[in-house]
């Protein structure tokens, strides 16, 4: 799919051409994600459309350990896209919002997320000791700031910065790809 040329350092700013051309052919049902013919698929079909992009997806994005629980549900409580839980390994993808009729913001959000368990992942390859120890000072409980405490704090953290450049990155670069082709 899209994978890393090489380790991604603690930068976000390194995202830029750091990805391998894309492989079309290993993302499930990519004709599924112009926009046109998103918009004609059903709840049922989005969703396996995103169970499938997030099977692939944690591959090309340096876990060694992709089992997870994929959901795809509406949550009313929250206006958040998605969610990485690794202690039950779950993987949530919120579809309670608008922005959930864009497939762009899909691929978005499910790579953000898929970010979040590799930043967990102690044998990704995805920073060096220094981009390590800082995840793990910032997801230490006095240091963690939630999203629902102060949004602004928690989306300044390191791990939500980072997960944020990743997903963008992956957006960019299957939409820009398919932008081209029309």
């Amino acid at each position: 799919m899209i994978g890393p040329k090489v380790p991604v350092a603690q930068q976000p700013a390194v995202y830029a051409g750091v990805f391998l051309p894309l492989d079309k052919s290993k993302i499930p049902n990519y004709k599924n994600l112009d926009p046109a013919v998103w918009k004609t698929l059903d709840a049922r079909q989005r969703s396996i459309v995103i169970k499938g992009l997030v099977s692939r997806g944690a591959r090309a994005t340096g876990l060694t350990d992709t089992r997870m629980n994929i959901v795809v549900g509406h949550d009313a409580d929250t206006g958040l896209g998605g969610s990485w839980s690794p202690g039950s390994r779950e993987l949530f993808i919120n579809t309670n919002s608008r922005k959930f009729d864009n497939p762009e913001e899909v691929v978005r959000v499910i790579f953000h997320e898929l970010r979040h368990a590799a930043q967990g992942d102690p044998k990704a390859q995805i920073g060096d000791a220094s981009y390590d120890k800082l995840m793990k000072w910032n997801d230490a409980a006095q240091n963690y700031h939630s999203s629902g405490d102060d949004y602004t704090r928690y989306s300044g953290q390191l791990q939500e910065r980072d997960a944020d450049v990743a997903g963008k990155a992956i957006r960019d670069a299957v939409f820009g790809h398919l932008k081209a082709k029309k």
